[in-house]
């Protein structure tokens, strides 16, 4: 999407609205037969909503979040955001970390600002800020090869933060870290939003993962993904990510979804021939 076309879309959205995506849908070609992939799909997301996207593998998440970020376009519909400053409309924190190895921490994490022209002392302050928010400012001169993968990613997501974007988008960035780490980076990103209230767009394969950091978690069917389900979690913000994993509230809403989910992959398994079952 051009600055042009978000400066347009800026004008025309709802002032609530952040994120509108219009009858989009997503076709491609494989060998001589067109797939559809996913779609149609309508979908308003509003400012300062953190929205989790969940669904089977292959269902078109990612799809929909790089169509967010406009890093593919639909084959038909479209996609407006409502920005204050197209050139830092998004930033995306992917899965594989994405980071330079050749430079250090702090360079990583102040190379957005670089390319926006911002003034090298004030980036290094940004950076430094975010990557003590993050709990690895002690890190800013190593090296990639001397993080975990972690601290990678929290060198990634602190990259993504710095340039203040008007919506993060993140797909699935915790999947490649261990379990222990991972609720440490929840907490830490539960933390983050709960004080800056940016509008977030996340792709995951966890349940536990979208109710705990979501607003609102929407849940794609198998291919041709499409909205099956748009639930709010009515757990209290701020949220406490030990309180929100006991509570009741919790509970319910993961039960609901993961019968939803089952189905969905009951229903793929049994259209493509495996008759093996899903159990929880």
């Amino acid at each position: 999407m051009s600055q042009e076309s978000v400066q347009s879309a800026s004008e025309l959205l709802p002032a609530d609205v952040r994120i509108a995506v219009k009858d989009v849908t997503c076709t491609y070609i494989d060998g001589k037969e067109e797939v559809h992939a996913l779609g149609p799909i309508d979908l308003e997301i509003h400012d300062g909503e953190f929205v989790c996207l969940i669904g089977p593998s292959g269902c078109g998440k990612s799809t929909l979040l790089r169509m967010i970020g406009g890093l593919s376009l639909p084959s038909s519909g479209e996609v407006d955001l409502r920005v204050a400053d197209p050139t830092r409309a998004t930033a995306t924190v992917f899965q594989d970390y994405s980071i330079y190895p050749w430079k250090n921490v702090l360079s990583n994490v102040r190379f957005g600002l670089d390319l926006a022209g911002v003034p090298k002392r004030e980036g290094n302050e940004r950076a430094k800020r975010y990557l003590d928010r993050l709990g690895i400012g002690d890190r800013a001169k190593a090296y990639p090869s001397a993080l975990s993968g972690g601290m990678k990613q929290r060198v990634a997501i602190a990259r993504a933060l710095a340039v203040e974007p008007d919506i993060l988008l993140m797909d699935e960035p915790f999947s490649a870290i261990d379990a222990q780490m991972r609720h440490v980076l929840q907490d830490q990103l539960l933390n983050i939003w709960q004080a800056d209230r940016r509008t977030v767009v996340f792709v995951t394969h966890s349940i536990e993962e979208a109710i705990l950091l979501a607003d609102r978690v929407v849940m794609l069917s198998n291919r041709p993904g499409r909205i099956i389900a748009d639930r709010r979690v009515e757990i209290e913000r701020p949220r406490d990510a030990v309180s929100a994993r006991s509570s009741k509230e919790f509970a319910d809403l993961h039960d609901e979804l993961w019968e939803l989910m089952r189905g969905e992959v009951q229903r793929h398994l049994a259209e493509s021939g495996d008759l093996m079952g899903v159990t929880q």
